[in-house]
């Protein structure tokens, strides 16, 4: 309960001191992700399905932390065009359905296109390309993806995305990365 606490007054405080102006055009997120490694169609040591099979299979399929474990930051450069940066950490039990233990980092640039956007609500597509460690898994990844912004006030938001992470490493692990955040801009 006291990491709540403080989480939250960490937040609150940056809310305050990160709000966006015409001249500060950042958004800071932090919150949960999850590493999915099962609907790849990989070709690799680890029991995978098909594209996007199981998508939705949480229980089973997901990587969850309990505790915040990423963080991302995006800078708008124009109209609809962010770039944005994401850090994350994560322990995996699971790669497809073959049980494991390892810890993951990963680091990701990309670029933010705004398919939709009003006041309360942007959605929109990425790509850009990462690195993530895996014990002795370690690759680059090319990386696309969907996200969506909802501002419930004029500086919070509640973002989740997805990012399908490919990996042309015959080692690599071609995984889902899925983060739901609060973002403070």
């Amino acid at each position: 309960m006291k990491n709540l606490t403080f989480i939250l007054l960490l937040l609150f405080s940056m809310s305050i001191t990160f709000a966006q102006t015409a001249d500060q055009p950042l958004k800071l997120t932090f919150g949960f992700s999850a590493i999915d490694a099962f609907p790849t169609n990989a070709q690799n040591q680890y029991e995978t399905g098909t594209l996007f099979e199981d998508y939705f299979n949480i229980s089973e399929n997901w990587n969850l932390n309990n505790s915040p474990n990423y963080f991302s930051a995006s800078y708008f450069l124009e109209e609809r065009i962010s770039l944005a940066v994401r850090g994350n950490l994560n322990q995996i039990s699971k790669l497809g359905k073959t049980p494991v233990s390892k810890t993951y980092m990963s680091l990701d640039f990309a670029i933010q296109y705004s398919l939709i956007s009003d006041e309360n609500f942007n959605l929109y597509a990425s790509a850009g390309a990462g690195k993530y460690w895996m014990d002795v898994h370690s690759s680059g990844t090319v990386n696309v993806g969907l996200g969506v912004d909802y501002w419930f006030t004029d500086s919070m938001a509640f973002t989740f995305e997805s990012n399908f992470k490919h990996t042309a490493a015959s080692y690599g692990v071609p995984h889902i990365y899925h983060s739901l955040g609060l973002s403070i801009r």
